[in-house]
């Protein structure tokens, strides 16, 4: 079970016990399904409770507002998807280049998931009007920049600490911009083949490339 103590808009003295440890989580992730494959418009917390099967008065204990709903789905999916980054290359065990390596398949086929895409649309699209979305979006990308950073460095870390930092911001732009191509008719007019090999061939030369 994930450790909710860091999510700040809990409702205080909710959650305290397992048992609301369990709830809090069951809420987030039913709001999270529904942020990702309906979309904001149908994110509500009645909704949730209605999913649920709970009253609208249950998720409220927690969780005061939408508001206050939307940040912690925010704030433990940021965590999940490093945690989950994490796992992957950990898994592996091996030189630098393989723990990148692996790191970037897993991002090619966890962003293309409906679920990733889902999430990442809708957060681009409210960080347009959303103060909040936007702030999460900035966040989000800081956290990722950082991890793709630190698991660059080993592998150029003769390379100046610049541009390793600018290596790990484009490297987050090509992995997130990826759902944006796959699938879609552009690698067929250009024939661009497996565009995961591409895109992993791609990203590993930029890494490596000392220019």
């Amino acid at each position: 079970m994930h450790n909710i103590s860091k999510i700040k808009v809990l409702s205080p003295g909710t959650a305290v016990h397992n048992k609301g440890q369990t709830k809090v989580l069951e809420i987030l992730e039913t709001a999270t399904n529904l942020l990702a494959y309906e979309g904001y418009s149908k994110f509500t917390m009645r909704r949730v409770a209605e999913e649920l099967g709970i009253t609208l008065r249950n998720v409220q204990y927690y969780f005061k507002t939408k508001q206050d709903l939307f940040e912690s789905v925010i704030e433990l999916r940021l965590r999940k998807d490093i945690e989950s980054a994490q796992e992957v290359v950990d898994s592996v065990g091996g030189s630098p280049k393989e723990r990148f390596i692996a790191f970037v398949d897993y991002s090619l086929v966890e962003n293309t998931t409906r679920f990733i895409r889902g999430l990442q649309f809708e957060l681009w699209a409210l960080a347009n009007h959303n103060e909040f979305a936007a702030k999460s979006r900035d966040h989000m990308t800081h956290e990722h920049s950082k991890f793709i950073y630190d698991l660059i460095t080993p592998l150029i870390e003769h390379q100046p600490e610049q541009i390793r930092r600018e290596k790990s911001v484009i490297v987050l732009s090509m992995l997130q911009g990826f759902p944006l191509i796959d699938g879609s008719d552009i690698n067929i007019e250009f024939d661009l083949g497996d565009l995961k090999k591409l895109f992993r061939e791609k990203v590993l030369h930029l890494i490596l490339d000392d220019a």
